[in-house]
């Protein structure tokens, strides 16, 4: 690129900060309207990276929330929410040790698919910032795990059937995420942290842990 092309370019990138600088401020995002009544309905899909024995599955979430009537500085920058989630991770392997009860080399192998409904309690907090058109946000709270494991093994080529196991694991939760303020509510960019211990009869000594990437909408009331 030669010098004069370089010049323009950055004449037209100063040109144009400069004039997002100096355009007027938007209008107050939609939570904090005076007569915003403050509930808030969001839908969410993205992927959930297991940090445990689970791999990648993908999600759905509805968020139901509720922004909190506070005196300035807060105002309704603080939302009480729960999270409603469900996804199916898998994994397969084979297992650690030998069995000579088993048939052929005594050598497990098997699949499970675990089925999870999640249940999120948490607060939101809204970050102020400069612009009113999009604000940072940061989430923390508890999350229960509602699994069902299925479970198919076999070992020298004979199966074992079909076991199920279910159960409930509590653990915690957080998120870093951006609303993007558009139409009638927000679109959103959301990473979720959780983690939850977990000693079942199959998945034993382990854990739940996950990083979860997801886009979505809330609606603003």
């Amino acid at each position: 690129m030669s010098t004069t092309h370089l010049t323009r370019v950055t004449t037209l990138a100063l040109t144009l900060v400069g004039g997002l600088l100096a355009a007027p401020a938007a209008a107050a995002p939609l939570y904090a309207a005076d007569d915003a009544l403050g509930l808030v309905v969001g839908a969410k899909t993205g992927a959930g990276i297991g940090l445990g024995p689970l791999g990648i599955t993908g999600l759905g979430e509805l968020e139901l929330g509720y922004t909190l009537p506070l005196p300035a500085p807060l105002n309704r920058d603080l939302q009480l929410f729960v999270g409603l989630q469900y996804a199916q991770p898998t994994t397969e392997g084979t297992a650690d040790a030998a069995d000579a009860r088993l048939p052929g080399d005594g050598s497990m192998t098997y699949a499970i698919t675990q089925r999870q409904f999640i249940i999120t309690p948490g607060l939101l907090y809204r970050i102020p910032v400069p612009t009113d058109a999009v604000r940072p946000y940061v989430a923390l709270g508890a999350r229960a795990f509602l699994w069902e494991n299925t479970v198919d093994g076999e070992a020298g080529g004979q199966p074992f059937g079909t076991q199920v196991e279910t159960g409930t694991q509590w653990g915690a939760y957080g998120a870093l995420g951006i609303d993007w303020f558009v139409g009638p509510g927000a679109a959103l960019f959301e990473v979720q942290g959780a983690w939850a211990a977990m000693d079942g009869f199959v998945m034993r000594d382990t854990h739940l842990s996950t990083v979860n990437l997801a886009l979505g909408y809330r609606l603003m009331l």
